[in-house]
């Protein structure tokens, strides 16, 4: 079953493909995920003012999406907040020069969504090595106790999010009338 439209976007890192060709791309599948109705999900890497200002000149899709691998800023976040789009944290949130911990307490847990990116960006303390989703703890507790949550409740307020997002599959029903802090 197809739940999602992605990953699509703007990558400008290693210019691959030219930029023209990039925005035709991205406004065709927006359009795909408007017509059938799904969330996407967006890559995006060294591109975040211009995304953001394509999706504000053709509109965000309406069933939202993922900023997956989120690495930009405080604006972005807002951004996420207006437009019903969660934000993909994963490894780098445990990096020492990170930005994302100041980004992930300002977005607080019902915006965020746990990813791995693997076999790329692993959590420390296993940077440098191949990620694999085994190594989804050190990245739950991070955000954890940034968050001064409990893990148990940052994994289900994200499992949750998964669900309002992608659909319900099993275990990750989601719960509308659910306090986020566990009370």
């Amino acid at each position: 079953e197809v739940v999602a439209i992605g990953e699509i976007g703007l990558d400008f890192f290693r210019h691959l493909s030219p930029r023209p060709a990039q925005y035709g791309a991205l406004t065709a599948q927006l359009e795909l995920a408007d017509r059938v109705g799904l969330p996407v999900v967006f890559h995006v890497r060294d591109a975040w003012t211009e995304i953001l200002d394509h999706l504000d000149a053709v509109g965000p899709p309406r069933a939202g999406g993922v900023l997956h691998a989120f690495s930009s800023d405080a604006a972005t976040v807002d951004w996420a907040r207006e437009h019903g789009f969660l934000l993909g944290i994963g490894g780098p949130v445990t990096y020492k020069k990170s930005q994302l911990p100041e980004l992930v307490v300002r977005a607080g847990v019902q915006l965020l969504l746990l990813e791995t990116d693997a076999p790329w960006l692993p959590p420390v303390p296993h940077r440098g090595q191949r990620n694999e989703s085994a190594l989804m703890a050190h990245t739950l507790d991070k955000v954890a106790a940034l968050l001064e949550l409990p893990a148990a409740v940052v994994a289900r307020e994200t499992t949750r999010s998964f669900a309002r997002l992608f659909g319900p599959f099993a275990g990750t029903e989601p719960d509308p009338g659910a306090d986020p802090n566990g009370s």
